[in-house]
């Protein structure tokens, strides 16, 4: 939470999004996108005919998860978005004691949307469990956990995934990973090697570039000298022309009625494509991929448009952009 950064500052970042901030987004996104419209994305054609009423899922676990639910409960309720249901589990590990308690009261309940804060290992389990009881709602991605991978994506039952979309602080695969940066930046330094682990690079170099980030100049190695240099460093992303990389800033700035000790500022909008083709973020190629609407378009606070989702419009949706 905003709070664990403030408590342990300046000693304590991330590349990624606060529960805060997620809450921010989601609160909007629902409140101009989602709320007062009929369930247009469910598998159910008397879900599709129903104004939507919203079940919040979210984990309360070990893992640094317990703020996310609260968060977005708290800023839906100030939306004047209001919830049917709020259940949190435990842990991905024990998800499968609970899951068909949790899916039968969301259902009998009436929700037609689930409003997902759960980690991707757990989005697995309750969607097979939303088949076995023959349930077929909107499932909404809040961004929380980065469930929001293909890969992740495919591993979970196609015909609820087929109902999937939300939002998310991820970017889409670049069309020439070859061309990324960081492999660029490694082939430098290593004499034209190729990254042996591949896969998980870029989010090897995310902490690493943040951290000589704050090194600045090297003449104030002390933690204020750290804070003060990503303080006043100039934002990362946030260019339209480069949606593969999002915006990322700190400090103290327009877009959070707090000091930022989180990176990741911009949202896009997403859903899920079952009969896409092709490769995810690691290169596996698949059957199913997470489209970005309108060509990735992210957006930073306050900027969500009003009027339907583009979620499910083939106009536009790509996913991945050319870097």
């Amino acid at each position: 939470t905003d709070a664990f950064y403030a408590d342990h500052a300046p000693y304590v970042w991330s590349v990624e999004t606060t529960p805060e901030q997620v809450g921010t987004h989601v609160a909007e996104y629902v409140s101009k996108r989602l709320a007062g419209r009929v369930a247009a994305f469910a598998g159910d054609t008397e879900l599709q005919r129903t104004i939507r009423r919203f079940g919040l899922i979210s984990v309360s676990g070990p893992f640094g998860g317990a703020g996310l639910g609260p968060s977005i409960r708290d800023q839906l309720g100030e939306a004047g978005v209001e919830l049917v249901d709020d259940m949190a589990y435990g842990d991905s590990n024990g998800v499968g004691q609970v899951q068909a308690t949790m899916i039968g009261r969301l259902k009998s309940r009436g929700v037609t949307t689930v409003v997902y804060a759960g980690d991707p290992i757990a989005m697995v389990s309750l969607m097979a469990e939303a088949s076995r009881q023959q349930w077929y709602p909107e499932w909404f991605m809040t961004g929380g956990f980065s469930s929001e991978r293909s890969s992740w994506g495919r591993y979970a039952d196609p015909a609820q995934m087929a109902h999937a979309f939300g939002i998310t602080p991820l970017a889409p695969p670049a069309t020439s990973p070859e061309e990324d940066i960081i492999f660029r930046l490694y082939r430098e330094a290593n004499g034209g090697q190729e990254p042996p682990a591949r896969q998980s690079a870029p989010q090897l170099w995310a902490p690493v570039f943040l951290f000589f980030s704050g090194l600045g100049t090297g003449e104030d190695l002390s933690p204020e000298g750290f804070r003060r240099s990503l303080f006043e460093a100039k934002p990362l992303g946030g260019d339209p022309d480069t949606p593969y990389i999002p915006l990322m800033s700190y400090g103290d700035s327009s877009l959070w009625p707090y000091p930022d000790y989180a990176g990741i500022d911009d949202f896009a909008e997403i859903w899920w494509d079952t009969s896409a083709t092709g490769a995810d973020e690691f290169g596996e190629e698949g059957h199913g991929l997470w489209r970005y609407a309108d060509g990735a378009r992210r957006y930073i606070p306050g900027s969500w448009p009003e009027g339907a989702s583009r979620a499910f419009v083939r106009d536009g949706a790509v996913t991945e952009v050319a870097n």
